[in-house]
Order: C-alpha cells, then sequence, then structure tokens
C-alpha cells in the first residue's frame, strides 16, 4: 500500500502524459455545451416554442437555480468523504454521465401536454437537471487538483481545456438555431427535440471520456491522512473564514450574472434589433479567435501577471467592450466586432483562470484553518455558476414580461428592442465592473501564497485532511 501511494503520489507531482490532459479537457467541451445550451437557448426554448410566458420562464430557471444553494454543498460534502477504488471524483462522472446527459437532453423535449402541466414538466426536469450537472461538475472541477499538485500543470490542464472548449462554444452558438429548423422542419418544437439529443449525447460522452482517460492518475484517497482528525463541524466556519475563496466566489458570482443576462437576451437581440440571427456565427467566430489567442497567450500571462492579475484584465477588457457598443449605440458592424474583441477576450481570460484562482484559495483556507477539503471548495465554485446563471436568465425574463413583449412576431416595440440593447451591453458592463472590485483581495492573497505554502508544509501536515 505505501509503495502504491508513492507511486500515485509521484503522478501528481510529475508531468501527466499529453493524452491524460487531453481526456480531461473533454471536460470543458461538455461544459460549453450544457452552459450555451442552458444560458442562451433554454429561455428562448420556453418562450418561443413551447409559449410560456417570460415571467414564468424566469421563475422556472431562478427557482431551480437557488435549489443548487442546497444540492452543491452536499455533493462536495458526499465527494469528499467518498472512498472508491477507483478515484472519489472518478466514480461520480462514470455514474452520472449517461443520467447527466439523458436530463439536459430532456430540458429541451416535451410531451404535448396541458399548459399546466408543460410547466410542471418543464419544472421537474430542470430541478433533475440542476442536480446532475451538478453530481458531475463539481467532481470534475476537484479532480484537476487530485490529478497534479503543479501550478503549471494545472495552467496546461486549463490552457488544453479552453483549447477543446472552443469547438463547444463555436458548434452550440453557430449551428442550434439552423439546425432546429433543419430537424423540425418549421416545427420549433419538434427541432428543438433533435438538437436537445445531441447535446445530451455530446454531454454524456465528454464526461465517459474523462474517466477513461484519467483512470489511474486521480490521487489515491481511500485512506485518510496521517494524523487527520474527524471534526465535521468546521465544514461551514473554514468556508466563511476563507477569505481569498469567498472573494473569488463573488466575482464570478457578478460575472456569471453578466454573461447569462447577455447571453439569454442575445439571441433575442439579433432577431428582433438586427433582423438577423446569422450575428450569432459572427460573434461565435470572434469569441473562437479570442480564445486561441488566450490559449497561446495563457502561460506567459499568467507567469507575468499571476492567476489574480489575468483575472482582474480579464475584467477590465469585458467592461471596455461592452461600454464602447453602449457608447456608440451599436451603430455600425465594426462597432459591435470591437466590442465583440475586447468581451470575449475578457471573458475568455477570466473563465480560463478562475479555477487557477480557486485553487489558490483553497491555500490560504489550509493555511488559516488547518482544513483541507477540495470537493466542498468547488462546490462553491460551481454554486456561483448555477446561482450566477439563475438571476442572469431570470432577470431577462423578469424584464420582458414586463414590457410588451410578444412570443413568435417579427417586430418587437421599441422599448423592447432598447431593453434588448441594454442587456447586451451596459448591464452585463455594471456587473463585471463591480466584480473588478473583489479582484484586489485575491491578488493580495496570491502575493502572499510563497510564504503560506511554506508555513504549511512546517507544520508537518497534521491539519484536517478532508480531500
Amino acid at each position: 500500500m505505501e509503495q502504491k501511494q508513492r507511486h500515485v503520489s509521484g503522478r501528481r507531482e510529475g508531468k501527466l502524459p499529453l493524452p491524460v490532459k487531453l481526456c480531461y479537457g473533454a471536460g470543458s467541451f461538455a461544459k460549453a455545451v450544457q452552459g450555451l445550451a442552458i444560458s442562451v437557448y433554454l429561455l428562448y426554448f420556453y418562450t418561443n416554442a413551447l409559449g410560456i410566458r417570460p415571467g414564468l420562464a424566469a421563475n422556472i430557471v431562478f427557482w431551480g437555480r437557488i435549489w443548487d444553494i442546497i444540492n452543491d454543498p452536499l455533493v462536495g460534502f458526499a465527494v469528499d468523504r467518498t472512498h472508491s477504488a477507483g478515484g472519489r471524483c472518478r466514480s461520480y462522472l462514470v455514474c452520472y454521465a449517461v443520467p447527466a446527459g439523458v436530463v439536459l437532453a430532456a430540458c429541451f423535449m416535451a410531451p404535448e401536454l396541458s399548459s399546466t402541466a408543460t410547466v410542471v414538466w418543464v419544472t421537474v426536469v430542470y430541478l433533475l437537471q440542476s442536480l446532475t450537472s451538478t453530481l458531475t461538475q463539481v467532481p470534475l472541477n476537484t479532480l484537476m487538483g487530485r490529478l497534479t499538485v503543479d501550478r503549471e500543470e494545472r495552467v496546461q490542464l486549463n490552457q488544453i481545456g479552453l483549447f477543446i472548449s472552443l469547438a463547444g462554444n463555436y458548434i452550440v452558438t453557430v449551428y442550434t438555431l439552423p439546425l432546429v429548423s433543419l430537424a423540425g422542419g418549421g416545427d420549433m418544437r419538434r427541432g428543438f427535440l433533435w438538437v436537445g439529443a445531441a447535446f445530451g449525447l455530446e454531454y454524456a460522452l465528454s464526461y465517459l471520456i474523462v474517466a477513461w482517460g484519467t483512470r489511474g492518475y486521480e490521487q489515491g484517497a481511500e485512506q485518510p491522512a496521517q494524523g487527520a482528525r474527524e471534526r465535521h463541524p468546521m465544514y461551514l466556519g473554514a468556508l466563511l473564514c476563507n477569505r481569498a475563496w469567498l472573494c473569488v466566489n463573488g466575482l464570478y458570482l457578478f460575472f456569471m450574472v453578466a454573461i447569462t443576462m447577455e447571453s439569454s437576451a442575445m439571441v433575442y437581440y439579433y432577431q428582433y434589433v438586427f433582423q438577423d440571427t446569422g450575428l450569432l456565427a459572427g460573434y461565435s467566430k470572434v469569441s473562437t479567435a479570442s480564445s486561441l489567442l488566450v490559449f497561446l497567450a495563457l502561460p506567459v500571462l499568467v507567469k507575468f501577471l499571476g492567476n489574480s492579475g489575468v483575472l482582474a484584465v480579464g475584467a477590465a477588457s469585458y467592461v471596455a467592450g461592452h461600454l464602447l457598443r453602449f457608447a456608440l449605440q451599436d451603430g455600425s458592424m465594426p462597432v459591435l466586432a470591437a466590442g465583440w474583441v475586447f468581451g470575449s477576450l475578457g471573458l475568455n481570460l477570466i473563465s480560463s483562470t478562475i479555477i487557477l484562482n480557486i485553487f489558490d484559495a483553497k491555500v490560504y483556507g489550509e493555511w488559516k484553518t488547518g482544513v483541507r477539503h477540495d470537493a466542498l471548495l468547488m462546490s462553491g465554485f460551481t454554486l456561483s455558476t448555477k446561482v450566477g446563471m439563475a438571476f442572469g436568465s431570470a432577470v431577462v425574463g423578469w424584464l420582458l414580461d414586463l414590457k410588451p413583449f410578444t412570443e413568435q412576431i417579427a417586430v418587437q416595440l421599441p422599448e423592447v428592442n432598447q431593453l434588448f440593447f441594454l442587456l447586451n451591453t451596459l448591464a452585463p458592463a455594471v456587473m463585471v465592473g463591480v466584480s473588478l472590485v473583489l479582484a484586489f483581495p485575491v491578488m493580495c492573497n496570491e502575493k502572499q501564497l510563497p510564504q503560506m505554502k511554506q508555513e504549511i508544509s512546517l507544520r508537518g501536515g497534521q491539519g484536517v485532511d478532508h480531500t
């Protein structure tokens, strides 16, 4: 047993083989497919395909995500307490990849029911999707820290994941509506059924690839760490004492509200204001090019700016792009494209370093409290993602319900179009601008990491280990 532990530890501290990194990156493809499908098209599917009023659709999305306040920490706690010969994180991916894919597909399927029964159906399915995505995404995010403790290796894992996610971003953004039209033959409801099935299949297969490709590389955790003590009440207290973790999650919460608000309103904006949903393809191409640039530059940026510095630069770039569009009223394609470039660069810089900052916050938490619980920390990150998506999507629906918005007509009233404009420009800029304030404590924490790691090492690992 001792020899096996040394073998696994060596894998964590050494270089991971490229195939392992590529397989782990498949999880980023799955998250991109699921995230964009839900944030960009689900509200649109509810209102324009199923005929659900925007306010009611917003409530379904909102309360479904609030359910995550309960299930995310519970799943994080369960992962931290799981003992499996195949690895505590991988065991969840193996068990829940297929159910999560099936439920994601079901989000875009609705049998012919009465209006009330349809609302009940989509609500139940949405709650199940929220739970199953937690059961896959919390273990996936935690798995990175269990594959390697090397910061450079984690940057590479994130870098490869970002690159692979480009395919998911491009496919979902560019091809969803054309495929809905093709598969449905003019019936949007039937079209979304087939496209949703494709979303679910891609999601399930991607997580199974992660589980298969990382087998044997997850740190063994079947035995408690030497000197570990069971002190369950410290879980909540340790999290609340971790100010770095609170700031990172607060920053990401505001960011997710912003990008989900924009994404949820984007289809409406290009359809009703520009009368051209093909602009989604143009946006996706700019976003893909920006992602490639971030992919190539990320190691250099992290080396010179640090994880938190890249996060702050990303937030500033995102705000600049959206304020530019607001100031110039999206008056021409060059203005729109320039805003897309700055916004996409900012989005990708934040997305590519947020988990790295969570791992840095984990060091602060261990230094501060002596408690280590990777999965619970990652459940907080997943919770920030989902609650941000809840508010972002719900705000769009609630505001549409206050305006004279009419589904399935070619032209909306000017006040409705103005709302779509604000939701795509000024509102996201304000939200991310607020989040930028939280980047400064995170930057201060990163500067202290070497000293904190040294002090943790001097303690001899006698803290409470739940990882």
